[in-house]
């Protein structure tokens, strides 16, 4: 289930998914990195940490 809402997350427009505020743990989605399974799920992880501005590890 979590897989599907990434792959939707970074199926949609950036405005979109920045206008919705989704706060994910920054250690949940850096842990995508350790993972060289989980690579396609990268691009959604760098999306989410980028919009995660009140986080200092995620920035």
């Amino acid at each position: 289930m979590r897989d599907t809402a990434l792959i939707e997350i970074d199926r949609a427009p950036y405005d979109l998914v920045r206008s919705l505020r989704i706060n994910v743990p920054s250690d949940q989605l850096l842990r995508e990195f350790r993972d060289k399974n989980r690579t396609g799920l990268f691009p959604v992880s760098i999306r989410l940490l980028g919009l995660q501005t009140d986080d200092a590890e995620a920035v």
